[in-house]
């Protein structure tokens, strides 16, 4: 029997942060273990990889996280290293009420991703984008 091949998906900032350094939920536990395990392949882009450099380096997350800057370049690297990594530019059919937010959908459509995972209404009320849930 041949094995499916896995699913492309997009998390987006928050949902990926929480996943690593917070105390996982277990849906964010199963994404992150998808991910490093290979199970599902993250796709991601510069502008998605450079929100996220933003976001862990801010005072606020690294008090919470207690991470050091080697920590978090070692994060950043493995983080490349398991995703597919877009040019971060498609057309897409569909735009986000908040303009920030376009990256992600810039990216399902470039690497014609399954789903993106996300917890921002600006995202969840499309429902669907392209071929992406």
């Amino acid at each position: 029997m041949e094995k499916t091949p896995p699913k492309i998906i997009v998390v987006d900032t928050n949902v990926l942060i929480r996943a690593t350094f917070q105390k996982p939920s277990s849906v964010s536990l199963r994404i992150y273990r998808a991910i490093k395990e290979q199970d599902c392949i993250l796709a991601t882009s510069p502008a998605i990889l450079a929100e996220i450099r933003d976001v862990i380096s801010r005072d606020y997350i690294v008090r919470l996280t207690h991470t050091t800057p080697e920590q978090r370049e070692v994060y950043m690297n493995e983080l490349k290293e398991i995703s597919i990594i877009t040019k971060g530019e498609a057309p897409i059919t569909q735009t986000s009420r908040d303009r920030e937010d376009n990256k992600f959908l810039v990216c399902a459509s470039a690497a014609q991703a399954d789903y993106l995972i996300t917890s921002d209404e600006d995202l969840l009320v499309l429902k669907t984008n392209e071929k992406t849930r």
